[in-house]
């Protein structure tokens, strides 16, 4: 999609300011010392929700898109620091991996192209709340 840059850089499509943030994909309680981690990813679902109030009856939209774990692509090398580096089997016992695995809507690990199609749909004139 293409659109116009205002003076304050944000893009505007068809008259309608969109503004998508990512949350990241550790769920609370997931892994210990999280602290900065939690505290971040709820500051910006909070800020989101703020813009969204605020700012809905102009036109802008705010969403945040928090995905779960997320499966690198087949032909992707997870870099040296990426929870992927010592493979896909590595990360889980097999319990642990079903328990994920229930936990997530669709039953299946999240994949790239997912979050992609949410982001695609969330900016698009399709996903604004009628009124």
């Amino acid at each position: 999609m293409r659109g116009r840059r205002d003076r304050t850089g944000a893009r505007r499509l068809g008259g309608v300011d969109v503004l998508v943030n990512n949350a990241g994909w550790s769920q609370p309680g997931f892994f210990a010392e999280q602290g900065i981690y939690g505290s971040t990813k709820a500051g910006l679902i909070s800020l989101a929700r703020t813009v969204a109030r605020e700012n809905g009856r102009h036109g802008i939209r705010s969403n945040v898109v928090a995905p779960g774990l997320v499966l690198p692509d087949d032909d992707a090398a997870p870099g040296p620091h990426s929870v992927w580096a010592r493979g896909r089997d590595a990360i889980f016992t097999p319990e642990q991996a079903e328990y994920v695995l229930r936990q997530q809507p669709l039953r299946r690990m999240t994949i790239a192209a997912d979050i992609a199609s949410a982001v695609l749909w969330i900016s698009s004139p399709l996903a604004r709340a009628p009124g």
